[in-house]
Parts: structure tokens; sequence; C-alpha cells
């Protein structure tokens, strides 16, 4: 463990790993319908999101008689 080199990819894919596990635990005792809750308000965020960019990207001018 001395000689080991920080910051290689299988040292990050194994804190990644942790985390996850720990995401997990959380999720696990929060209970699922605190997840479904968090996916909810996160899915109507992005959806809010894109409308709102979509709105603003695709404006069409409108032709007026003088």
């Amino acid at each position: 463990m001395v000689h080991r080199r920080h910051g290689t990819l299988p040292s990050y894919l194994l804190w990644a790993l942790v985390a996850l596990g720990d995401l997990m635990l959380v999720v696990v005792n929060a209970g699922l319908t605190a997840l479904i809750a968090l996916l909810c308000v996160a899915t109507g965020g992005v959806a809010f999101g894109c409308r709102s960019r979509f709105r603003r990207a695709h404006k069409v001018p409108v032709a007026r008689d003088a």
C-alpha cells in the first residue's frame, strides 16, 4: 500500500463504488417514497428547463399589416 500511485483509474472506480453503496444505504433508510419524490422533482425541473429553453430558441416573427 505504501507504493500505490494515487489518482489512478482503479482508485477512482473504487471510490465511485463506495459512494454508490453509501447512496443505496441512504435510499434504503429513507424509503422508496423519498426516492420517488426526488425523481419526480428532478424530472419536473428538467421538463421546465427544456420547455423554457425551447420557447426562447424558437420565437417566430409575426408579419403585421402596415
